[in-house]
């Protein structure tokens, strides 16, 4: 008899095992062999976070001494039109004083 109860609690427990397998194990294999081909990344996050947050304030940096060469730039651009006009001022009093000698070396 007591064989017999083993016997039938054993089939029980194999019926068991038998619907656990169908109902949760087989869709969990079936997800995970869907789940083999996605690529996981991995890897220190906050490492990648620091290295992007240095490259950008050495971004940054290089950005405001490109602005700051383009003011010096036209700031010097500026002032090479300023003394442009002065040396064509100069240049045309030259010429003024050069044709009054002329006229005063002809007469």
């Amino acid at each position: 008899r007591m064989a017999q109860e083993y016997s039938i609690a054993s089939i029980r427990k194999e019926d068991e095992i038998k619907m656990m397998w169908k109902t949760r194990a087989v869709p969990l294999i079936e997800q995970l062999k869907n789940l083999q081909d996605v690529h996981i990344l991995c890897g220190d996050y906050k490492m990648k976070l620091a290295r992007q947050n240095y490259f950008m304030s050495r971004q940054d940096k290089v950005i405001d001494n490109l602005i700051s060469q383009l003011s010096r730039q036209e700031l010097l651009q500026i002032m090479l039109k300023c003394e442009y006009k002065v040396h064509v001022k100069s240049l045309d009093l030259l010429q003024d004083i050069l044709a009054h000698v002329s006229l005063l070396g002809k007469t």
